[in-house]
């Protein structure tokens, strides 16, 4: 049985190393990616523009499990850009808080964007795709951060990103404009 296993491992890992290879090649990648992204999406890039960036977003206790690939292409109306990133596992096990290691890498991916075009605003859309291959059939844990709240109903009023706001520069201003209709 060991011998077993361990002969599925050295498969599972030949068939991720042989998935990133064509994954690598552009007319391959442009193919998988029109069948596996969002019809919205697709709609809207301008896949001739279509590139793989070069990096890694893989913590380094990861590397033995993971390996990523990151393609960047732009918007058909050039107001920006979309990098898709692609997740490829090396193991037989489905994580249950892959959604939060997944947010943590598009934020990389953001971070490192800005960093290189310093700009403060219209950031680009980070679609992960993750290619999963493990045991469990179909995958059975969550794909979206909302699935891991304990109450959907609160974080659905306030999602990932979103925050409130206490302005106090507006108060002020209220408060002045109270102070001169006394006055």
């Amino acid at each position: 049985m060991v011998k077993y296993i361990h002969m599925a491992n050295k498969l599972t890992k030949k068939h991720d190393e042989l998935s990133k290879k064509f994954l690598t090649d552009l007319s391959t990648a442009r193919e998988f990616l029109q069948l596996h992204l969002d019809k919205k999406i697709i709609a809207k890039c301008d896949f001739s523009t279509l590139h793989i960036e070069s990096g890694s977003y893989v913590e380094d206790d990861l590397q033995a499990f993971y390996s990523d690939i990151v393609y960047k292409l732009d918007l058909i109306d050039k107001s920006s850009c979309v990098y898709i990133y692609m997740l490829i596992e090396h193991q037989s096990r489905a994580e249950k808080l892959m959604p939060l290691r997944i947010l943590r890498y598009q934020l990389l991916i953001l971070q490192k964007h800005i960093d290189e075009t310093n700009i403060e605003g219209n950031l680009p859309l980070v679609v992960p795709l993750v290619f999963y291959n493990g045991r469990a059939s179909p995958y059975p844990y969550a794909t979206e951060m909302r699935e891991l709240f304990a109450d959907k109903d609160v974080i659905d009023t306030k999602p990932l990103g979103t925050f409130g706001l206490v302005d106090l520069t507006v108060m002020r201003q209220l408060k002045d404009e109270k102070q001169q209709n006394i006055e």
